[in-house]
């Protein structure tokens, strides 16, 4: 759990804040839905990712 709980606080967090900055920037601009929960978007785009990533499949693999 301490694993974890280090990888939010010193990555993650920091990715999906910027994330949902950009996200909230496109539905204020009319580029995206503005009923779209920033969370569930950021969930759905980069979740694939980082699956991808713990399966041993990700950059310099």
């Amino acid at each position: 759990m301490a694993i974890s709980r280090a990888l939010w606080d010193r990555l993650i967090s920091h990715l999906t804040s910027a994330a949902t900055q950009r996200i909230q920037s496109a539905q204020r601009r009319g580029q995206i839905r503005p009923d779209l929960a920033p969370d569930l978007v950021i969930e759905l785009l980069y979740g694939p990712v980082y699956y991808h990533w713990l399966k041993g499949h990700g950059p310099g693999t």
